[in-house]
């Protein structure tokens, strides 16, 4: 049944390891600066008073780490604030990183002649069918506006706000939309990637070279001279030249396969939209088909189980009131309004975009970060001074974590707080957190301790090696001049016997002992894993 959507917006969001370092960050962006600006410049007057507005949905110290400019603002009158943020946030990107604290969001937003070229386009998938024959899946999209977001420790998220150019939009158009803007890389190797036509130019791009495209100059990987129109950009790629692309990383195949969809879908639900089981209502199964991205008809492969089904309803889903509702899987969010009032199109509708998002992507934040600091646990150095420099520079990253972007509570909005608690929950934020901050801990521990035995035993050495030393003396001043009339085989003798025992304290204490105490951990930690694994 194809029923047409009244109000839709999907954002496109894309997890990525940036280079901008405190020390260098203005630097680059000042090198950046005809491509990426305050996001504030994107808005209206009347759309900045009610953005500033809406910062205030949060609680005082999560407001000015996720909009670190607002904390310079004078108290003052709404209005008057406004004009005091329009003054700083008129100037680039760069004048905002120098006056804003590091340890806050930095949002950018991509300069208007910079995304021109890039809103109008039609996204295409053409794939072998049944009998051999070229099936094609295509979607008209505008780009609304796509803004660059930068956490500090070098986690940063890039945000396409695109929706269907059709109006008014059905529900499949609304999943085709789904089904061919998420790739990034392709599912399985050969399947050919969605190609995003730009009707200005008719430059043809993968959502791959788009994400290289946006990102240069940001990454560690991409090139410091940027590109600046998608057209010279694809004739690069075209024409075979060392392009640097963040994509190839390993970071960038892992935590970029694909763009998490964010997805805001309004619509007069018809009574009679025909319901499979295992749904119990068609809100039910619209949502879950959005959520997914799939129909869910009986007979296909992805059919759900009705214990899956009931399990990740139950887990995931975000039920407040009668006319709306959402699903928050790992990898997908859906906000589905099936009742088409003012409310809905344009106060639920808002509140998805600017409150709700925000706290989507601090735990799509935590979640990223603490799985970077799984990766920064597995120690590979053999020197134990590398190792516990490390160890303390993670504990130290770990607490700037913790203490920064760590919140049980971030607004005193009872919906907020549901909506939190869902997202953590959907991503599996609290588990890891848990096991990385206990594992963080261990690791120093064990560190701390081995350098204080290897510290404890130098001094020991020491202390012994010293008193050998002294024999000789304390001999000499026994014998007298018998000792220094002794022949030289017996000095020799004697020096011989106190560096053999210097020796052998060293082999005990420096070697012995620590590669049993190594092999008794190793063993320990073996058992440790059989028994997690039985």
């Amino acid at each position: 049944m194809s029923t047409d959507l009244t109000d839709d917006y999907t954002l496109l969001v894309y997890p990525f390891t940036h280079d901008l370092a405190e020390t260098s960050r203005v630097e680059r962006l000042r090198a950046l600066a005809t491509r990426w600006r305050p996001w504030w410049s994107r808005l209206e007057p009347a759309r900045m008073i009610r953005a500033l507005d809406d910062t205030y949905f949060f609680l005082p110290y999560v407001r000015e780490l996720l909009f670190p400019e607002t904390s310079s603002l004078r108290a003052a009158e709404l209005v008057r604030q406004q004009s005091q943020l329009d003054e700083l946030t008129s100037r680039s990107a760069a004048s905002l990183a120098a006056r804003v604290a590091s340890d806050g969001v930095l949002h950018l937003t991509l300069d208007p002649a910079e995304l021109a070229p890039l809103c109008d386009l039609q996204i295409t998938l053409t794939r072998s069918g049944a009998n051999g024959q070229p099936q094609h899946s295509s979607v008209a999209a505008t780009v609304c506006w796509i803004d660059l977001y930068l956490f500090p420790q070098r986690v940063g998220f890039l945000v396409l706000k695109i929706r269907l150019a059709d109006t008014p939009a059905t529900i499949e158009q609304q999943l085709t939309l789904l089904e061919l803007a998420r790739p990034v890389f392709s599912p399985t190797v050969g399947r050919p990637l969605p190609v995003w036509r730009l009707r200005a130019d008719a430059t043809e791009l993968t959502g791959r070279d788009l994400v290289d495209y946006l990102l240069q100059g940001l990454t560690a990987a991409s090139p410091r001279l940027v590109v600046h129109t998608p057209a010279a950009y694809a004739a690069r790629l075209r024409a075979g030249e060392p392009v640097p692309r963040y994509s190839l990383t390993s970071d960038g195949q892992v935590y970029g396969e694909s763009f998490r969809l964010y997805s805001f879908v309004c619509l007069d639900l018809p009574a009679a939209y025909p319901v499979n089981p295992p749904f119990a209502t068609p809100q039910q199964q619209l949502l879950y088909e959005l959520a997914s991205g799939r129909r869910a008809t009986p007979g296909i492969p992805y059919e759900p189980h009705p214990e899956g089904l009931r399990s990740t309803l139950a887990d995931h889903g975000i039920a407040l009131w009668a006319s709306w509702e959402a699903l928050a899987l790992p990898d997908r969010v859906c906000f589905l309004a099936h009742r088409s009032d003012d409310f809905n199109r344009y106060v639920l509708a808002h509140n998805v975009e600017a409150d709700y998002f925000q706290l989507y992507l601090l735990t799509l934040y935590q979640k990223l970060r603490l799985s970077l600091l799984a990766g920064e646990l597995q120690r590979r150095r053999t020197s134990l001074h590398d190792n516990l420099v490390d160890a303390r520079a993670l504990s130290r990253d770990f607490a700037m974590f913790r203490n920064h972007y760590w919140y049980a509570e971030v607004t005193l909005k009872a919906q907020g707080a549901r909506i939190y608690e869902r997202f953590q929950h959907g991503l599996g934020v609290s588990p890891l957190y848990l096991t990385i901050s206990d594992e963080v801990r261990q690791l120093q521990e064990y560190y701390e301790a081995w350098a204080q035995r290897r510290t404890n035993t130098l001094l020991t050495f020491i202390t012994i090696a010293g008193l050998l030393l002294a024999v000789p003396g304390l001999i000499a001043q026994v014998y007298g001049s018998a000792w220094a009339m002794s022949p030289w085989p017996v000095i020799v003798g004697w020096l011989g016997l106190i560096f053999a025992a210097l020796g052998l304290l060293w082999l005990i204490g420096f070697v012995a002992v620590p590669g049993l105490y190594e092999r008794r951990l190793g063993a320990r930690a073996r058992r440790d894993r059989s028994r997690t694994d039985a």
